[in-house]
This record gives structure tokens, C-alpha cells and sequence, in this order.
């Protein structure tokens, strides 16, 4: 005899994982607009837009490190919100089975992001991953693996 604390047609997994896109979504909007502040928050180096030098040039590079930096924020920003806005899509209609694939693709990006996070930074790899079991317990409930 199994145990279940939640039925396979409740609405406790859908939502949650409505939570979980429109978080992700709220994230990729604030990346987009200050991409600054979300390298700070994930701890990532920042290059300066200050001239370490006398040089001229070196101020220009400076700049374009800055840009490329930014603009890929800003990319994955784009992600984000991209993901955010499917699962919330999915969520309005209703379809248990690929909100659950919706949710499985976040673990994905989550697990990525941590070791991105750690091949950069040196660590803070579980600030992506302590996302991971909560939207991969969503998932399963919503794929119906929990039985």
C-alpha cells in the first residue's frame, strides 16, 4: 500500500511549477534590464570599465570586456525569461505531462548554471542547485512518477 500526500489531479504540482517559471521569468527581466547587478548577485566577476593604465587602450578593452560580459547576461537573460514564459504558457493550458517536461528542462538549466558557476567563480555551484530537487520533485508529480 503506498502512501500519497497529494493526488495525481491536484493542483498543488501544476502550481508550483507555475511558481517556479514565473520566478525563473521574473529573473531573466531583472538580468535584462541590470545585468550588472545579476553578475554581483551570482558572485561573478565584473570586468572595469576603469583604465588600469595610461593607456588609451587599454580603457577601450576594458569596455569591450564589459560589453561581452553584459551582453551575454543579458543572453541568458533572454533564456530565462524564454523558459519562464513556456512553463507559464503551459501552465494557462493545462497540459500536466510537458509542464512536467518544462520543469524537467529547468533542472537542466539549473545543474548547468551551478557548474558554469563553479568552473567561474570557484564554488556557489548550490545557489543553482538547491533549485534542482524541488523542481525535480515537481516534474515527477506531474509526470506522475510518484505513483
Amino acid at each position: 500500500m503506498s502512501i500519497r500526500f497529494v493526488s495525481k489531479r491536484s493542483e498543488v504540482f501544476p502550481n508550483m511549477a507555475a511558481m517556479f517559471s514565473l520566478m525563473l521569468w521574473q529573473t531573466g527581466a531583472s538580468q535584462l534590464v541590470w545585468p550588472g547587478s545579476a553578475l554581483e548577485l551570482w558572485q561573478f566577476p565584473s570586468p572595469s570599465t576603469e583604465s588600469s593604465g595610461p593607456d588609451e587602450t587599454t580603457a577601450a578593452t576594458s569596455t569591450t570586456q564589459k560589453d561581452l560580459v553584459h551582453g551575454l547576461i543579458r543572453r541568458e537573460a533572454v533564456r530565462n525569461m524564454a523558459l519562464g514564459f513556456v512553463g507559464l504558457a503551459t501552465w494557462y493550458r493545462g497540459d500536466r505531462k510537458l509542464l512536467g517536461g518544462v520543469m524537467l528542462c529547468g533542472c537542466f538549466t539549473a545543474f548547468s548554471d551551478g557548474l558554469v558557476s563553479r568552473a567561474v567563480v570557484g564554488g556557489e555551484e548550490l545557489r543553482h542547485w538547491a533549485f534542482v530537487p524541488f523542481m525535480l520533485g515537481t516534474a515527477a508529480g506531474l509526470l506522475g512518477w510518484l505513483g
